[in-house]
């Protein structure tokens, strides 16, 4: 069993739920996509962890303001604030 590490409150604020027609901040995923909502009110742009399936190396990325596609479902696992502007 694998452990996420910790995050700010910041990376677990929440948005009205998606079938309000929101959007949640930080990641979610469909059944094919993966996707990392970056919600910001200044205009930043933060760094994620993308953590992969299957062995394969998980990726540093810089998630601009609003939704970031960050791949295939099958192939992420899931993504996290790393607490950093990018």
């Amino acid at each position: 069993m694998s452990t996420m590490p910790a995050a700010s409150a910041e990376a677990f604020t929440e948005a009205p739920s998606a079938s309000a027609g929101v959007l949640t901040c930080g990641y979610h995923e469909t059944v094919e996509e993966s996707f990392y909502n970056h919600c910001t009110s200044d205009g930043s742009s933060v760094w994620i962890r993308v953590e992969m399936h299957h062995g394969i190396k998980g990726k540093d990325v810089c998630a601009h303001p609003g939704e970031n596609r960050l791949g295939y479902t099958a192939w992420v696992a899931y993504a996290w604030y790393k607490g950093t502007l990018c």
